[in-house]
Formats: structure tokens, C-alpha cells, sequence
């Protein structure tokens, strides 16, 4: 699994504490979308069967169900400077940001 990280990522992982994780979420019933998703609040959440991969300075965990997907995940930011949030697309190979395998 091949994780790209904006340096803009990095650098809101970082201010919120170093670690996020990455999940994916198995969309439910009939037109139910799937999705993957990050997030730096992990405060009550359960990740010891999460994966730890060291990148740089930070921690990323990686669920169960998102190592076993083998595309390429993007963890990109959205939004103005003051509310800016963390996304992700699966599957997007763009070139300029940084990168670790898990």
C-alpha cells in the first residue's frame, strides 16, 4: 500500500498532535458509497489492531480493512487556512507529495 502525503497534511497532522489514522468505511445497504477517511481526534478509539507506520515525524495507523486494499491513498487538505481539514482519495497517483509504504 502506497500512502502520498501534501506537505499541507503533514503539516496539519502535526500541529494536531502527530498521529491520524486511516480507515475505510464499507458503504451499507443498496447505493451504500464506501469511503476511506482520516482522522486526528483518537481520543476513546480503539487502534490496537491498527498497523503504526512512522513517516517522517509522525504516526499514521492504518486499519485492518485499509492495508488490505492495495491502491495508492492520497492524503490531501480542503478548505480555507482557519478550517482546514484532512481528506483522502483512494486510488489517485499524483506526483509532488511525500510518501511512505506500509
Amino acid at each position: 500500500m502506497q500512502i502520498q502525503l501534501t506537505s499541507e497534511a503533514l503539516d496539519l497532522i502535526r500541529r494536531k498532535g502527530g498521529t491520524a489514522a486511516l480507515d475505510y468505511i464499507q458503504g451499507k445497504g443498496c447505493g451504500g458509497r464506501s469511503e476511506a477517511a482520516i482522522d486526528t481526534y483518537l481520543q476513546g478509539k480503539d487502534t490496537s489492531g491498527y498497523h503504526r507506520v512512522a513517516h517522517e515525524d509522525i504516526e499514521l495507523l492504518i486499519a485492518p480493512t485499509m492495508a488490505k486494499r492495495q491502491q495508492p491513498v492520497r492524503v490531501a487538505t480542503k478548505g480555507p487556512r482557519l478550517l482546514r481539514r484532512l481528506t483522502v482519495a483512494v486510488g489517485d497517483d499524483r506526483k509532488g507529495a511525500s510518501s511512505c509504504s506500509l
